[in-house]
């Protein structure tokens, strides 16, 4: 594959932010194929791309893969769904908003051919890995690498990470616990 053909569901900021990113040429390798939103109105500004307002249509699609930026409580439901589609499916944070759909959302991951990710962006961040290092040599107190100031710290779309993610949860890279 080439480049993956991505459509991505609810294009609030999030959204069109990570559209944006990929329209512009700041993602390699990844195209924006379709766009779904119950609002019509906020698709028309992703042209070419195919608008859908209705999820089921936008999934039956010609699109690989699929990013999740809605609402935390759609998360569930709609990473399901595109699973069941067959699509790679890579969710915003948090994956869901209850335990129990958590665990419904990676049971329905079956198929080891397609690729399941949390964005975790802030993963790669220069100061983050640092910290996390630091961390995991025990030189700072216990999470110390969760108590950064995020919001100063923010460093642009993890969609421009999505290759890098999407190998290293296949390869099922871990974290070493502290």
């Amino acid at each position: 594959m080439k480049s993956v053909r991505l459509g991505i569901i609810g294009m609030g900021n999030m959204g069109t932010v990570h559209a944006r990113n990929i329209l512009e040429g700041k993602v390699s390798r990844v195209e924006l194929v379709a766009v779904s939103d119950r609002n019509k109105d906020k698709l028309a500004p992703f042209a070419p791309a195919k608008a859908f307002t209705d999820v089921r249509e936008f999934l039956a699609s010609d699109i690989d893969a699929v990013l999740i930026v809605t609402p935390h409580f759609e998360h569930t439901s709609l990473g399901i769904a595109a699973l069941e589609a067959g699509k790679h499916v890579l969710v915003e944070k948090p994956i869901s908003v209850h335990k129990a759909d958590a665990v419904k959302l990676l049971a329905a991951h079956k198929n080891p051919k397609q690729v399941f990710a949390a964005m975790f962006n802030q993963r790669t961040d220069p100061r983050y890995r640092k910290t996390a290092r630091v961390d995991s040599l025990g030189r700072t107190g216990r999470g110390a690498a969760s108590q950064l100031d995020h919001h100063r710290l923010v460093s642009g779309t993890g969609l421009l990470q999505l290759g890098r993610l999407a190998g290293d949860m296949g390869r099922g890279r871990r974290r070493r616990a502290a």
